[in-house]
């Protein structure tokens, strides 16, 4: 009895030990190629190994800050059962594309597991600069570059060199040999050092055909940005990143379906990247010779006038002094301009207004700045001329711009007026004086009424009244505080209304048989809705993630695949060299009708 008991624990001690040694994982990390050009894409794949799929734990890895993740994570479970053995895998893998040229590493990926921690080793990745050799043998990034992909970005600036402060232009232009669909508008590099602004492209992309290395390409212009230094020194532009669709066309039989489907809507379509080069930019400090004692940083050309509103203004009196500055520059990032008021006058701080359009690829604008006066002293209220020092790039020096001799003559008023506080607005100064009342000392003679009349209809009413009214106007003025402070809250008030207008204008351009103007206008309307339902940018967000969302929010799959029909059709028809199909523009305007109204009431 006792040896079997000893050989019961023996066998026992072995399987516990074999099963123990059998519990640990592998983990292991691969990429498709190491070395590659800043056009290329490669996979990344971290897979893990254990007995079962219940004890497999979660994957760390690394931020992929150096490369930009074109799909994925995907994954995938492997399991076998081999002589009553249980094993499994798990397979991460993504799709990378290098956001610059030279040399990097992908940081070990890690996974914890009954308290040791398993990593991968690390990968070394090198990346040669667009038009060079995998031997690293570098060449222009312009457009002689050699062999061209079917479809390029090039990224080019009007200057090279700038003065800080000064407006540089970048422009994204993409070159095509092939048909592409559901192409997405660029979002704005990531410009370490620029303030960056938007400069907004034609309804209708201008198509071009022009002939680079020999081969003849269709070319547009897909975004543009100026961009304003705000630090000296060689600034680098990251990347931009397109992805797009690109028709696959298939071989022609005698079968009765080929027309069929090769219409945009069941046509086969590869997913593609393309990628800009690289762009440096030479900004300049601002010279320290001949800069004025009041200059403040403002770069451009502009022009300053001043004046003071009324016409006529007594003592105690307010008045609003308004300057106003005009020109080409970035105009938000220009200070109030240095004003000397005397010590007679009481100032608050202004209200600041400003707009700024594009004029022929210059950021312009005008900012006025609103000061209201307060005036204590009777007599001539000389402000002189005020001006503001800024520095030309086009001359190369700094310059000033002044405004008119201000002057304004101050009547005697009524002095009894008590001092202002500097927190009140301009309109409880106006009033101020006629908001104090004479308090009668006579008390009026009170009769006895019914006691019952609170029990009246009439009071009941009025009594309530204020409550209800009470409530309306907290709830309006939060509902305005929302729009003019949330954002999100604010687009998506004004989704339906936006969208509506750009429909409205995709059937003017309908009704005047511009094809690839109503195509655009249809996308703009279906995707910038979305894209304000979601609180997503409109230049990022696509067509795929929105169908995932109608998805998930209970959708159906049919309405979600009309969707992306719809903005399929409409990218092929904008950026597509070829004309763009006018006959069903009637039938494709009533399901983008059909398909904004359930996207409104979905998201």
């Amino acid at each position: 009895m006792i040896y079997l008991f000893k050989f019961t624990l023996a066998a026992m001690t072995l399987s516990f030990s074999y099963l123990y040694a059998q519990s640990g994982i592998e983990i292991e990390a691969s990429v498709s190629k190491n070395r590659m050009s800043l056009q290329d894409r490669f996979s990344y794949r971290v897979e893990i190994r254990g007995e079962s799929r219940g004890t497999l734990p979660e994957v760390q890895v690394s931020d992929f800050n150096d490369f930009y993740i074109a799909g994925g994570p995907n994954q995938s479970t492997n399991f076998q059962f081999i002589n009553g053995e249980i094993s499994s895998s798990v397979i991460y893998s993504w799709e990378l594309v290098p956001r610059r040229s030279g040399s990097f590493k992908i940081q070990p990926a890690t996974a914890e597991y009954r308290g040791k921690t398993y990593a991968t080793k690390e990968i070394n990745i090198t990346v040669y600069a667009q038009g060079s050799s995998a031997r690293g043998t570098t060449e222009n990034s312009g457009k002689n570059t050699g062999t061209r992909e079917a479809t390029f970005l090039l990224a080019s600036v009007d200057k090279e060199k700038v003065y800080k402060g000064e407006q540089v232009t970048v422009t994204y232009r993409i070159y095509t040999k092939v048909r592409l669909v559901n192409f997405n508008t660029p979002s704005p590099p990531a410009a370490v050092g620029f303030w960056v602004e938007e400069i907004p492209q034609p309804s209708q992309p201008i198509v071009e055909e022009e002939v680079v290395d020999g081969t003849r390409y269709s070319t547009a212009v897909v975004a543009k940005f100026a961009l304003f230094p705000t630090r000296s020194g060689e600034l680098h532009l990251d990347r931009i990143a397109i992805d797009y669709k690109e028709r696959v066309r298939r071989r022609r039989s005698n079968s009765i379906f080929d027309d069929f489907f090769d219409d945009p809507f069941f046509g086969r379509y590869a997913n593609k990247r393309v990628v800009s080069n690289d762009l440096s930019i030479e900004v300049l400090p601002l010279p320290e010779k001949g800069k004025p004692d009041d200059f403040r940083g403002a770069v451009g050309d502009y022009k300053l006038s001043a004046e003071i509103v009324e016409s006529e203004a007594k003592v105690n009196d307010a008045v609003t002094l308004r300057v106003r500055l005009s020109g080409s520059g970035n105009i938000k990032t220009v200070k109030a301009p240095e004003i000397d008021f005397p010590d007679a006058v009481e100032v608050f701080e202004p209200e600041i207004k400003q707009k700024s359009s594009i004029k022929r690829g210059r950021v312009t604008g005008e900012k006025t700045f609103e000061y209201v006066l307060i005036l204590r002293r009777e007599g001539v209220l000389d402000l002189g001329r005020i001006g503001i020092s800024y520095f030309n790039p086009e001359s190369g020096s700094y310059e000033s711009s002044l405004s008119d001799r201000v002057r304004f003559e101050v009547e005697e008023g009524d002095r009894s007026i008590v001092a202002v506080s500097p927190g009140l607005s301009r309109e409880e100064v106006a009033i101020l004086s006629r908001d104090i009342h004479f308090i009668k000392r006579d008390l009026p003679e009170l009769v006895k009424r019914d006691s019952r009349g609170y029990l009246s209809a009439w009071l009941i009413v009025w009594g309530v009244s204020p409550m209800f009214g009470l409530a309306g106007a907290f709830l309006l003025r939060r509902h305005l505080d929302q729009m003019n402070t949330n954002v999100a809250y604010q687009r998506r008030r004004r989704a339906s209304s936006e969208s509506r207008k750009k429909l409205k204008a995709a059937k003017g351009e309908m009704e005047s048989e511009n094809a690839k103007g109503f195509y655009f206008e249809l996308g703009r309307a279906l995707l910038g809705a979305a894209a304000d339902r979601m609180n997503l940018s409109a230049a990022r967000v696509t067509a795929e993630e929105i169908a995932r969302a109608l998805k998930e929010r209970g959708a159906d799959e049919k309405d979600a695949d009309e969707f992306l029909k719809i903005i399929s059709l409409c990218r092929e028809a904008v950026y597509s060299p070829e004309q763009a199909e006018e006959s069903r523009m009637e039938e494709i305007y009533t399901a983008a009708e059909r398909s904004l109204d359930k996207l409104l009431k979905v998201l």
